[in-house]
């Protein structure tokens, strides 16, 4: 059965990486003031993020999505 644009937009996989890269974010702390509030307003975008998905327009495109995803999926969440 083919999806409809809302449907793929709900179901992108990226909200699963959200879900865990905000998880993991928000189990850290950084010693460094300035990573510190780089890790606060990365959590604040991903929980915007989040709640875009129930949208009943969405804003965001797949490919838009796609990029999304591929950035979080290399995101550190920690010091190193």
């Amino acid at each position: 059965m083919a999806q409809t644009q809302i449907e793929r937009y709900r179901q992108h996989e990226v909200w699963d990486v959200i879900d865990l890269k905000r998880g993991a974010l928000e189990t850290v702390k950084y010693s460094q003031q300035a990573l510190e509030q780089h890790r606060l307003e990365v959590i604040t975008m991903l929980e915007a993020a989040a709640r875009s998905r129930s949208n009943p327009q969405p804003t965001l495109y797949d490919d838009i999505l796609d990029i999304i995803r591929d950035n979080l999926n290399q995101l550190a969440t920690d010091e190193q």
